[in-house]
């Protein structure tokens, strides 16, 4: 269990650099094949066609963000702080994103989809069975879980990174976060 919140302290740099890096591909891949975007660092978005390299550009505008931001961060707290040790961080949290557009298959499974890909859903649109509701709270569950799994991910990558210790780190960690939140989609729209 702890391997799966905190392989950091494991692995060694090298093999957290390529897991990352090969997480991050095939995330991306999957976005693009099932027609998904990245808007923000903890979002995914369903479109109607989405050209191979969004996906791609999206997760390496986010990695960069996250990494940038969380060196600066990391740089008050801990002066010999690797930027190496930040980016594995973020690219072995980021590759679990691949299972993002699974989750988003079984979305379309349940219809949910299709409202979501209008232009202004209603919510007099909704029009789903019991079953699909209850597949679509499940997944939406399982949504939660990645992220908090993510969050988990950062925070311990970064505490490893860092020595992070006192309270005030903590919170430094999570306003680094809302940053990168606000940040990333303005680059985004921007870029991509």
């Amino acid at each position: 269990m702890k391997l799966l919140f905190n392989p950091f302290e494991k692995y060694n740099e090298a093999q957290l650099f390529i897991f990352g890096l090969a997480g991050v591909l095939l995330c991306s891949f999957l976005a693009y094949f099932f027609n998904l975007r990245f808007p923000t660092v903890f979002n995914i978005a369903p479109l109607s066609d989405v050209e191979i390299w969004q996906p791609l550009t999206d997760n390496f505008i986010i990695i960069a963000c996250l990494t940038v931001f969380l060196f600066i961060a990391s740089l008050v707290i801990n002066r010999k702080t690797r930027i190496i040790d930040i980016l594995n961080t973020t690219l072995v949290a980021r590759s679990l994103y691949c299972v993002q557009p699974l989750i988003m298959l079984g979305f379309s499974a349940a219809g949910f989809d299709k409202f979501m890909r209008q232009a202004k859903p209603q919510i007099h649109d909704l029009d789903f069975t019991p079953g699909q509701l209850v597949l679509i709270l499940l997944l939406s569950l399982l949504i939660i879980a990645v992220i908090v799994w993510y969050v988990a991910l950062l925070y311990n990558g970064y505490k490893t990174a860092t020595n992070l210790k006192a309270a005030w780190h903590k919170v430094l960690f999570g306003i680094t976060l809302l940053i990168a939140e606000i940040i990333t989609p303005l680059l985004i729209l921007t870029i991509n």
